[in-house]
């Protein structure tokens, strides 16, 4: 038996999936920037002329909001032009077949350690 499909380019579900994958270390960014915050506070309330102070709270600050926006961004941003046409799937009782417009790749179901079935948002 074999099933075909057609994948178009989802730059939304791709930033979707980018964010799920990266938010261990995400979370660990935002701790430290959290703790450079307090710190930062903490050094701003003990002498508000220390000019260093305020670049730990800024910096706290950076860690704690923009790390995971712009890591997802810049990973997106680092794909290739070869996958932003789409792909074609391919799978046969042998192989599976990702066929992109410039490249192909397969894959013996042999190779695969687990395949999980999931539902599409909105079946």
């Amino acid at each position: 038996m074999q099933i075909s499909v057609w994948v178009p380019y989802d730059e939304a579900r791709l930033r979707r999936t980018l964010t799920f994958v990266l938010r261990p270390q995400t979370q660990r960014v935002r701790l430290i920037g959290v703790a450079l915050v307090l710190l930062g506070l903490l050094l701003v309330a003990l002498d508000p002329s220390v000019v260093l102070s305020y670049g730990v709270v800024f910096l706290g600050l950076f860690f704690a909001v923009a790390i995971g926006p712009i890591t997802v961004s810049r990973a997106v941003g680092m794909q290739s032009n070869v996958i932003r046409e789409g792909l074609h799937l391919t799978m046969d009782d042998e192989w599976i077949t990702v066929t992109y417009p410039l490249a192909e790749t397969r894959f013996r179901w042999a190779g695969l350690g687990k395949v999980i079935e999931t539902r599409t948002p909105g079946t």
